[in-house]
């Protein structure tokens, strides 16, 4: 068991700082032991997938299998605690040899999602990339900075083509700035407050036609669906989006005039 004196002279402690990362005075045992541990490691699987940037990486459990023996054998264990900083949660992860020396550091990441599971979420990605970069292990694919570089989800404009609803016989190129426009929506509120109204009002105002109206509130109704399949809304939030679209179609073809809604009505048994 090693005096107070010596644990002081380690410097040891588990305090919240600011620093991003701390080591013990001396590494003299720990840095021999660590290069044995880590001529031992294996690689760690990567057989998760993130479907976001279409990669395969190692998740926190691959992570902790591919260090766990070397570096038990080796005198180590680990800690990770869990930390906050204004709108921020990470971990602070702490490599221990049983000499007493220790190597530590902090990483945080932004929350996205409010609630438990965005915070959940942060945590867990912060363990597994300090763990990876503490520990020497390789848990992601190196793809020169390419996901890094890649702009913020929610800012994001879907690659994907707009699908065109069937029953429109408009294409959304014609009124290109509104299409653009909510194709850059950041989330389902944006959808229902500023745009399902909006396209209201310019209709009513004369600003477009109830062929482009029609159009644009099914590109709303897929640009609800693209958020769906990206994991960035629920079912339930899609079902309300599409009632007060589908609302928005009644009133078009309550107020179109007779013949377009006849020539309309023709295609759509064309197509």
């Amino acid at each position: 068991m090693e005096s107070n004196d010596a644990a002081a002279t380690h410097n040891i402690t588990w305090e919240m700082t600011h620093t991003t990362s701390a080591r013990s005075d001396s590494l003299a045992e720990l840095a021999p032991a660590l290069a044995k541990a880590q001529s031992q490691l294996t690689h760690a699987v990567q057989d998760s997938v993130n479907k976001h940037f279409d990669y395969k990486y190692a998740n926190l459990s691959r992570c902790w299998d591919a260090i766990q023996k070397p570096f038990t054998d080796n005198g180590f264990s680990i800690v990770q605690l869990p930390c906050t900083e204004d709108d921020s949660v990470g971990c602070e992860t702490m490599l221990i040899h049983s000499s007493g020396e220790w190597i530590k550091s902090r990483f945080l990441v932004p929350v996205d999602k409010p609630g438990a599971h965005g915070a959940m979420s942060a945590l867990t990605y912060c363990r597994r990339g300090s763990l990876s970069a503490m520990c020497g292990i390789v848990s992601d694919p190196d793809d020169d900075g390419n996901a890094a570089s890649q702009p913020p989800k929610g800012k994001r404009v879907s690659n994907r083509k707009p699908k065109r609803p069937a029953q429109v016989p408009y294409d959304p190129e014609s009124h290109p700035k509104a299409a653009l426009a909510i194709g850059k929506a950041e989330s389902n509120v944006e959808l229902k407050e500023t745009f399902v109204p909006g396209v209201m009002i310019r209709l009513g105002e004369g600003a477009i036609k109830h062929s482009e109206a029609r159009s644009l509130l099914g590109l709303i109704d897929n640009q609800m669906n693209d958020f769906l399949a990206d994991g960035l809304t629920t079912e339930a939030n899609v079902q309300e989006i599409k009632a007060l679209t589908d609302e928005g179609r009644k009133r078009i073809k309550a107020t179109e005039p007779a013949d377009i809604a006849d020539t309309e009505k023709q295609m759509e048994e064309v197509f």
